[in-house]
């Protein structure tokens, strides 16, 4: 992406952090540009365009409101932590979660994945750790309960 010698200085200077972002949505929407030092800011740039848009009731148009933005993250971590220890969750589950995250611009994923409590993770010919030390019964019942909290 390259920036526009149009552009205002002080909107090229906030351009220099990373992940930031410029979305200009034209007047006469006819025209969008994204502006971006990097693709992870253009990537962030196109989810803030898809979360103004305003399609027609029958799908056949989307309707842009003309807008700059100029936009960026204040902290460099932002994610989410999974405790699959604990409490398991599928692949698809995962993928889920990963698709909200970008939704959010959310930038680390922490998959917790091993504890003295249990272990999850399935390894081909080590099947014992999982069918053992994946869950627990709680006392006086059948429950198969997993996790501690």
């Amino acid at each position: 992406m390259h920036l526009s010698n149009a552009m205002p200085r002080s909107v090229a200077t906030s351009l220099e952090k990373t992940e930031t972002y410029v979305l200009v949505v034209g007047a006469r929407k006819d025209c969008i540009s994204i502006f971006s030092p990097n693709a992870t800011g253009a990537f962030y740039g196109a989810i803030s365009l898809l979360s103004l848009d305003a399609t027609e009731g029958d799908g056949s148009a989307h309707i842009f409101p003309g807008v700059v933005m100029v936009d960026g993250p204040r902290y460099g971590y932002r994610g989410v932590m999974v405790d699959v220890v604990r409490h398991f969750h599928t692949k698809e589950e995962l993928l889920v979660l990963m698709e909200a995250m970008a939704t959010y611009k959310l930038n680390k994923l922490h998959l917790h994945l091993a504890d003295d409590e249990g272990w999850r993770l399935e390894i081909p010919g080590l099947e014992e750790l999982t069918s053992v030390s994946a869950s627990s019964l709680k006392p006086s019942s059948d429950y198969k309960y997993y996790g501690l909290y």
